[in-house]
């Protein structure tokens, strides 16, 4: 490949640095315009979001007798308030590819050729993963986990009154970091391309990493109860698996 085509173009070196301010200043527009028309047709849905976010709790709460029939607000604003963070949480998330797609636009003139097509996929994929990370936690870890603290009120004889706001913090937190922690192999291969780590590296530590991996499996499932807990330490570790998979295929000695 010649030096013409790993270079941007002369437009691109050209652009002064009002223009770029102007570019991104355009950028920021569409993406916050997407995501307020996103917003609104999330407020239309928002009883069927709000469903979808309760799911977890309704299956946990099968076949318990003191499992709360509803979630409480305790302030005039609370129900206002959570269902405007459901429908804005919801708009980012809907909004993401869009939002990565204008970054992407912004960025990509500056780049190489070799180094577009690298980046990508990876764009794409993380996408992708943070997507499945998040349908993770929401299908397979919170029922078992609001599960634990339900019984555990039952247990002790205490009635579950939970605020809507404090559930919607600790499901949207747990599925946050899921989404995050499933970025994992996409970090491999960016640090593999640089050199910075590799598969025989990530091999000789695996000790190590399964600790860590359950450490974090431990404070991202506050319940104490080991099942859910390797619920999500299990997908970790295949994901470092994969990962190590993935450092051997796009490693890059530093020279």
């Amino acid at each position: 490949m010649n030096a013409a085509e790993e270079t941007p173009s002369p437009d691109d070196r050209r652009m002064p640095f009002l223009g770029h301010l102007e570019e991104l200043r355009w950028c920021l527009i569409r993406s916050i315009a997407f995501v307020a028309v996103c917003f609104c047709v999330c407020l239309v849905f928002v009883r069927q979001l709000l469903d979808l976010l309760k799911s977890p709790l309704t299956k946990a709460g099968i076949g318990l007798m003191d499992a709360p029939a509803q979630l409480r607000t305790l302030s005039v604003g609370e129900a206002f308030t959570a269902l405007f963070t459901i429908a804005g949480v919801a708009a980012v998330a809907v909004g993401l590819p869009y939002i990565l797609y204008e970054i992407w636009k912004f960025v990509s003139p500056g780049l190489k050729p070799s180094e577009r097509r690298a980046i990508f996929p990876l764009l794409f994929f993380g996408t992708l993963f943070f997507y499945a990370g998040v349908f993770f936690t929401h299908k397979i870890l919170l029922p078992p986990t609001l599960g634990y603290f339900l019984k555990l009120n039952v247990d002790y004889g205490l009635a579950a009154e939970w605020r809507m706001m404090d559930y919607l913090s600790f499901t949207l937190t747990m599925m946050l970091a899921s989404g995050v922690m499933a970025e994992l192999p996409i970090v491999t291969v960016v640090l593999a391309r640089f050199g910075i780590v590799s598969a025989p590296f990530l091999l000789h530590y695996w000790r190590h990493a399964i600790v860590v991996l359950l450490v974090l499996a431990a404070a991202l499932t506050p319940s104490t109860d080991a099942t859910t807990m390797m619920l999500l330490a299990g997908p970790l570790f295949a994901l470092y698996g994969i990962s190590i998979i993935l450092a051997k295929i796009f490693y890059v000695q530093r020279v």
